[in-house]
């Protein structure tokens, strides 16, 4: 007789054979999957639209209302849309963790095609090399693509169920009870799709982990150890150490104070030598920090003899980032978790180039 099945058996967390379609989704993973692509903007809809030959014309309702005519049709499947997220991930509200590389003996072993293939069977990873599974929410955090380029990069995709309690304070209210008020607090049960990526560059031997941005409350750090053991004992994550850009809160402050306002700080963060703490905030999120004489000597005083703890930043639309975008980039600096918080959805490229610069500027 067949084990009886538990609230943890989801048809989607069958891997399917090499080869095959997709997975079988419930119809919660389902809805969920249209209600993601509803809240993509309608340029990202219409782009996934025009790759599969449809008509991309029409405003926001025409065009997910097109999308799931499509699907009923079997003119695409629910494994397309998945596919279409994960490839817009990296483009989310997200936290990057920045790490330096491995030693070079645990480099070298990833450079080898063939130690590296070697890694990823004993890991059971190999048939996720270059293959994804369009997973939408597994009940336990699962790899779903590996992406291996002998001797320059390794790419590791993984997805999670996240379940969480979102507040609704306007629904809060209270009453009285033999004397005694008693307040209800509301929350709603919500369901969101965790992305995580990491990164090696096995060229320059650095490495990120990106993370879409948790619940209120939740651990980064936590998330991140998860990921960890899900990679041993093929990579240990462990390995790579942190890097530290505390550095790059001062260097940022140092260059707006010079009129090279690369990034406009907001609010900072700093720890002096013996340990106390110093916070800085512009008037309003439009403000720099800086810009008034009779308080800016002290601000300068305060980055020259002390490390730079938060940074609160906005990058400027100018050079390279004014390819990408014509709008500041809001990001924070948490110098000593080495990690990088981009507060909206934020284009891969721009992502890329935030970090390269303050890997640059912590050195």
């Amino acid at each position: 007789m067949p084990a009886a099945s538990t609230p943890n058996d989801r048809e989607s967390d069958k891997i399917p054979p090499r080869g095959t379609s997709s997975p079988v989704y419930t119809e919660e993973e389902k809805n969920k999957i249209t209600q993601y692509i509803r809240d993509l903007q309608n340029d990202l809809i219409r782009e996934f639209l025009s790759s599969h030959g449809l008509v991309k014309g029409g405003k926001k309702d025409e065009l997910c209302d097109r999308v799931e005519w499509a699907i009923s049709h079997g003119i695409i499947n629910y494994s397309d849309l998945v596919s279409y997220l994960d490839g817009i991930a990296p483009n989310s509200k997200q936290h990057v963790i920045v790490y330096d590389g491995p030693s070079d003996e645990i480099l070298q072993a990833w450079r080898d095609p063939e130690i590296a293939k070697t890694k990823l069977k004993e890991q059971q990873l190999i048939d996720q090399v270059d293959n994804s599974l369009p997973l939408i929410l597994p009940v336990d955090l699962k790899i779903s693509l590996v992406e291996y380029t002998p001797g320059r990069e390794l790419k590791i995709t993984a997805v999670e169920r996240r379940d969480y309690k979102l507040r609704l304070e306007k629904k809060d209210f209270s009453e009285e009870d033999g004397g005694r008020t008693i307040e209800y607090k509301a929350y709603t049960p919500e369901v969101d799709r965790g992305i995580f990526i990491f990164t090696w560059n096995l060229v320059t031997n650095k490495a990120d982990l990106r993370i879409a941005q948790l619940p209120k409350r939740s651990s980064y750090e936590v998330a991140e150890e998860r990921f960890g053991r899900l990679l041993q004992p093929a990579l240990n994550l462990g390995a790579f150490p942190k890097h530290d850009i505390r550095r790059s809160i001062n260097k940022l402050q140092e260059l707006a104070e010079k009129g090279n306002v690369v990034a406009r700080p907001n609010g900072l963060k700093y720890l002096s030598a013996g340990g106390r703490q110093v916070d800085i905030k512009g008037p309003t999120n439009k403000d720099s920090v800086l810009g008034e004489r009779s308080i800016d000597k002290s601000i300068i005083n305060i980055r020259k003899h002390g490390m730079g703890h938060i940074g609160n930043f906005y990058w400027q639309p100018s050079g390279k980032i004014k390819r990408i975008s014509d709008k500041e980039i809001h990001f924070v600096i948490i110098g000593k978790k080495s990690r990088v918080n981009f507060r909206k959805p934020t284009k891969k490229e721009i992502v890329d180039y935030v970090i390269s610069r303050l890997r640059e500027y912590s050195s």
